[in-house]
């Protein structure tokens, strides 16, 4: 090689490093979950950790900081430099529902984060004891009408999406959805298959297994198009229900990450998603792929905030401090 070829690529080479947003060329992506390891948020968040290390050509690491129902790890990254290297892999409830539980959020959603993509989404169910003999949401709605117009439900717990989204089915049916609060899905479940509640509003994974098995049976989900985890499950839209809700998860910055450096690190996600082996992945912890633009993730967001205060309001929710 002659002097003057090795001065050319070693301008082509400076020339390609330099293209590079400065942010993809120091210290790891630092994606940060507000939930505990092993979870579904946190398990959603390794995997993609895992495909944005190859797409980026970097490390790129979860952390954990769980507590305050994900509160905690949302206001860390708000403090964070806007440099690209600290993110928030969150679920909608801290950006559409916990504005409207919590007088003093120590964050804006709208004003201190950039929303950079859609990661995922998963449905939520409406199901019952196998054991009542319901089948549809036209008579699990004829049978609470036989005990005053009122039915329990079970969920994970107060102030959650999950307590609100029953709320609201409610709302729809015209019936009064009584909440038990749960210490997590598990329990939930176990008492709907004995009989002890008439209903759990859950992500669809939690009594996936005990419909199944006959147990418990799943009678509708809140998304806009029918789930392929199970077949023959109408939604409540095609139940006649007026509610198009399903889980997201999205992977946000801290406002003032540069549109270059964002526009290239969405694209990065977007290629991840778009791998088949990664939908078959997320898939067996009951994801699918939602890559979305900004300006699609900010509208979301925007929408969904109005129905959950909405749906807040409703139920008579005292907002806490």
């Amino acid at each position: 090689m002659t002097r003057r070829q090795f001065l050319i690529q070693g301008g082509l080479v400076t020339t390609a490093v330099l293209a590079v947003p400065a942010w993809a060329q120091s210290a790891p992506v630092k994606i940060v979950v507000g939930f505990a390891a092993g979870g579904s948020t946190d398990q959603l968040a390794r995997l993609l950790a895992e495909g944005l290390r190859e797409a980026l050509g970097r490390p790129v690491i979860v952390e954990n900081k769980p507590g305050a129902a994900g509160r905690l790890a949302v206001e860390a990254v708000k403090q964070s430099a806007a440099n690209g290297e600290t993110l928030l892999l969150a679920p909608h409830g801290p950006m559409t529902l916990f504005p409207h539980l919590y007088r003093s959020l120590r964050y804006h959603p709208e004003t201190d984060f950039l929303p950079v993509t859609g990661i995922a989404s998963s449905d939520y169910a409406l199901a019952v004891p196998a054991a009542a003999g319901v089948t549809t949401v036209r008579a699990f709605r004829e049978r609470a009408q036989t005990k005053g117009g009122a039915a329990t439900f079970g969920s994970a717990g107060a102030g959650t999406v999950l307590h609100f989204l029953g709320t609201r089915i409610g709302q729809g049916l015209g019936i009064t959805m009584t909440h038990v609060a749960y210490k997590g899905a598990a329990p939930a479940v176990i008492d709907l298959a004995g009989g002890a509640i008439d209903a759990t509003v859950t992500p669809l994974s939690d009594p996936l297994e005990m419909h199944r098995s006959g147990r418990v049976r799943v009678i509708a989900t809140t998304g806009a198009e029918r789930t392929t985890r199970l077949t023959g499950i109408p939604t409540m839209l095609e139940q006649g229900v007026d509610l198009d809700i399903s889980g997201w998860n999205a992977l946000y910055a801290p406002a003032g990450l540069p549109v270059a450096d964002a526009t290239t690190l969405r694209e990065a996600v977007h290629r991840v998603l778009a791998q088949p082996a990664m939908a078959e992945r997320m898939a067996a912890i009951g994801f699918t792929p939602k890559p979305m633009s900004t300006e699609a993730l900010r509208a979301l967001q925007h929408r969904e905030s109005a129905v959950w205060a909405a749906a807040v309001k409703a139920s008579g929710f005292t907002p806490e401090g």
